[in-house]
């Protein structure tokens, strides 16, 4: 559900599932896919499991507490002491599925942050301030993507997917120099993303991955920005299993590696993260429900990028 700050986004999912029963899922669709709820799927993995002339409609919020942060040499600190930085974000998502297997969507975020005694530094990191706590909010970048599945056989099925993000987030400082909390909420540039989806289910696994690639169309000027990563590699994997009808447990990967470059300057910077996400989902009437999940960044395969804790909670109904 993240801009490609990870656009968060950001990443691909591909997923593994198989014939029997489970196969008429990728051939005629169903809203029971543990796809349907995920808001941070790029890729639009729903839209291979969802008949023609359909909306999907999702509601989702992301609570993140930013923990630390990765430096130019991939070393991990915690935030600073006293410290802390809190996003909360809100995002609407609406998908139209124009035949079997290919849809156009958006999605249009709200972005919440809290600062208490600490900021965003240069490059992903976190720095101390004396400024006390202070809130902000502002609408996030919006993001649309299209899907297309070019491939189906018994048990498996492949598309590609294009998408966009427009930078109608905040990006900017206070008349202090002061990066304010309302001042954080987009990357500042245009983007584009492409890449190819897999999905597949094996009984009642679902195995998903993804790849992809993002290219800015231009630079931002604050090297502070936390969702930009500059031209980057994004992939997403993703693991499902079905308990019963309603139910199901999951678990993904969400990362990127990517090269950013900022304002006048030339030079590129090296940038890259992971995180695991487990995760479980209700769904309820075939084509409504609810996914929970949880996410935290390994101290692992980072480079000048922000980790946190994360917690969601999203809201999906497919419509006519």
């Amino acid at each position: 559900m993240k801009p490609i700050h990870r656009t968060a986004a950001l990443a691909a999912a591909a997923w593994l599932g198989l014939a029997g029963p489970a196969a008429a899922c990728l051939t005629c669709g169903c809203g029971g896919s543990g796809t349907s709820a995920d808001l941070g799927a790029v890729g639009g993995a729903a839209s291979l499991f969802s008949l023609g002339h359909r909306w999907l409609i999702q509601e989702g919020t992301n609570m993140r507490d930013i923990t630390g942060s990765f430096n130019e040499r991939g070393e991990w600190n915690p935030s600073p002491v006293g410290g802390s930085i809190y996003s909360l974000q809100s995002a609407l998502g609406v998908t139209f599925f124009p035949t079997l297997g290919s849809s156009i969507g958006v999605q249009i975020p709200v972005i919440a942050n809290r600062l208490n005694n600490a900021a965003w530094g240069p490059l992903g990191s976190v720095a101390p301030t004396d400024a006390g706590m202070t809130t902000g909010s502002a609408i996030g970048d919006l993001s649309f993507q299209g899907t297309y599945k070019f491939y189906e056989a018994d048990a498996w099925a492949l598309a590609a997917w294009a998408g966009a993000s427009a930078p109608t987030g905040q990006l900017g400082t206070d008349a202090a120099g002061i990066y304010t909390p309302a001042g954080m909420t987009g990357s500042g540039v245009w983007s584009g993303q492409a890449g190819l989806l897999g999905v597949t289910q094996l009984g009642d696994v679902e195995l998903t991955g993804t790849l992809g690639y993002q290219q800015p169309f231009s630079k931002p000027t604050l090297a502070a920005s936390t969702f930009y990563v500059g031209n980057a590699v994004i992939y997403q994997l993703q693991g499902n299993y079905r308990l019963t009808d309603a139910w199901r447990v999951g678990l993904g990967l969400n990362g990127y590696r990517g090269n950013g470059q900022f304002g006048a300057s030339d030079t590129v910077t090296p940038m890259s993260a992971l995180k695991l996400v487990p995760s479980v989902q209700y769904s309820w009437g075939g084509d409504k429900g609810i996914r929970l999940a949880a996410g935290f960044d390994p101290r692992v395969g980072g480079q000048n990028a922000m980790t946190d804790l994360s917690g969601y909670a999203v809201f999906y109904q497919f419509i006519q």
